[in-house]
């Protein structure tokens, strides 16, 4: 009977003793964009990665070969001409 309460004594602190502060935990960085809701050949358009969350940087490809590192990148759109951003 000893040897039992001895190890629910024990138990009890373990469970005690690690109760302690726990490290906060942190998010991965979300990818959001968006996009104007029309495009239009010959004008600039605005894109937002506003609702990104926890992110540090952020890069652009629009597969001209140049690379946007704002948070609000403005790509001319150029006429007659598809673009493909990834």
């Amino acid at each position: 009977m000893k040897k039992i309460i001895r190890l629910l004594i024990f138990l009890m602190i373990m469970v005690l003793a690690s109760c302690g502060d726990e490290e906060p935990t942190t998010n991965g960085p979300t990818a959001c964009f968006t996009t104007p809701s029309v495009i239009t050949a010959g004008i600039a358009a605005d894109f937002s990665s506003s609702c990104s969350e926890n992110a540090d940087s952020y890069a652009w490809d629009f597969g001209d070969g140049t690379a946007e590192h704002p948070l609000r990148p403005i790509l001319p759109i150029p006429i007659l001409q598809e673009v493909t951003i990834l």
